[in-house]
């Protein structure tokens, strides 16, 4: 690899291991300000024109926050194997950023895919991944096997859900295939309920902050009292109830 300034405009972005975190890019733009660009990029050279970014997404949007034009980035030779491209990708993200159990093990997996792609063998790199992010040999172990147990596709069920931890995956790791599209189906039927929960809470919380001084403190907590046990519909009934109430006060 070679270090050199290359364009912002001149990085193709193309599918990523993760999504871009907008908090996260606001950080690095407070960090660049105040101490520069520290951390070069990981770029692939293209055969036609610019470069492929390998990894350093929100690096990159960071610096245009702060309207750099060109940023230091490592580059990678054009003839560079995809593999190798994608291993550089997964580390970073592992020793860089902060990530939930499912995000962890399929990056885990990620890599171990790439490496058994090659035919390479991946005991050495991956004690080297270990030192890098200070794991224990038994939590190397222990993310290796969950990445050799669940699909991709279980993995993203889990993932951002109240569930996602290395708990649940090795529970899950463990039952036949009948019993753990069973649980999945359970787990995602259980967020829904706690997703409509805070949806409501924070709906009804927002009209009370509205409303407060038009009510009774205590109609409002009946309502917000409601929100564990009733629907956002019957929710919505009550309040209707009590702004015809409060009309008739008025009048």
């Amino acid at each position: 690899m070679q270090l050199k300034n290359i364009a912002l405009a001149e990085i193709v972005v193309g599918d990523r291991l993760l999504a871009l975190d907008q908090d996260n890019v606001e950080r690095l733009v407070e960090s660049i300000r105040l101490l520069g660009f520290t951390a070069p990029i990981a770029v692939c050279a293209r055969k036609d024109f610019g470069y492929d970014l390998v990894s350093g997404l929100h690096r990159c949007h960071a610096a245009g926050k702060v309207g750099m034009v060109e940023i230091p980035a490592m580059v990678f030779p054009m003839d560079t194997p995809r593999t190798t491209v994608l291993r550089q990708e997964v580390m970073e993200n592992l020793v860089r950023r902060t990530l939930t159990a499912s995000e962890r093990v399929g990056h885990f997996q990620a890599l171990i895919n790439s490496l058994e792609e090659e035919g390479t063998s991946h005991a050495e790199l991956l004690e080297g991944l270990r030192e890098r992010m200070n794991l224990g040999t038994q939590a190397l172990s222990q993310y290796t096997n969950l990445a050799k147990s669940l699909s991709p596709e279980e993995l993203e069920q889990v993932r951002g859900t109240t569930s996602d931890t290395v708990a649940v995956l090795a529970n899950l790791a463990e039952m036949t295939p009948e019993a753990r599209a069973r649980r999945l189906a359970r787990l995602r039927a259980d967020q829904a309920k706690t997703d409509q929960a805070q949806s409501s809470h924070l709906a009804a919380a927002r009209l009370a902050d509205l409303l407060g001084s038009r009510f009774r403190p205590s109609e409002l907590a009946e309502v917000l009292d409601q929100l564990g046990r009733t629907s956002v519909k019957q929710v919505a009934a009550r309040l209707e109830s009590l702004v015809l109430l409060q009309g008739d006060r008025n009048g």
